[in-house]
């Protein structure tokens, strides 16, 4: 069985990211599953931190970040394979017409920094930002440096959608992002007359 200083070397080198179906709530037992059976390659299920409000006040959350996925970190993905056959629940790694095939590099490095500040490398906690005219600058957290991935924001719920391209599949990842602040520029706002009684 590997080291922790060898999972670490290899979470900072561009090593391929493949993503494994497991579907949702199964993630966690598949993924532990699978690494008792290939012990060579780093397996992630990545978390995020979202706030909720209940009782009252806003409390923090932890949810897997890709519902019913995780991913391999491996040069190896047939190996990832042949030990996903040994587990005892649906699970598969994803692939195209019998080609597995990992997610972009855009992609891993957008994961990777997401976990980056994280101690196991698998939590993406809480960003915050400012809103600026119709524009959000995130000024702490995972997403800070991600802006330009955000295709939307729910300032509500304190989350912000970004586009994850696997392959030809495209999902909408939800984390966490709370808008502590807005700026808005000079906005001269035009005089109404008064009106007449």
């Amino acid at each position: 069985m590997r080291n922790e200083n060898e999972k670490t070397v290899m979470r900072s080198d561009n090593t391929p990211w493949y993503v494994i179906q497991s579907g949702k709530g199964h993630e966690q037992i598949i993924k532990e599953q699978v690494e008792k059976i290939d012990t060579e390659t780093d397996f992630r299920n990545i978390f995020k931190i979202m706030k909720k409000r209940y009782l009252g006040a806003w409390h923090e959350e932890k949810k897997p970040l890709y519902p019913g996925y995780f991913f391999a970190i491996t040069d190896d993905p047939y190996r990832v394979k042949q030990a996903l056959k040994d587990v005892c629940h649906f699970c598969r790694i994803l692939g195209f017409e019998g080609e597995l095939i990992p997610i972009s590099s855009e992609e891993r490095e957008l994961l990777s920094g997401m976990v980056s500040g994280s101690e196991d490398g698998e939590l993406a906690d809480m960003s915050y930002g400012v809103a600026e005219n119709d524009e959000i600058k995130v000024i702490s957290g995972p997403l800070k440096g991600f802006e330009s991935r955000i295709v939307r924001v729910d300032r509500h719920k304190r989350k912000a959608y970004l586009l994850l391209r696997v392959g030809d599949e495209r999902s909408e990842l939800e984390v966490g992002l709370e808008v502590i602040s807005r700026k808005t520029g000079d906005i001269k706002r035009p005089v109404l007359p008064d009106k007449d009684v």
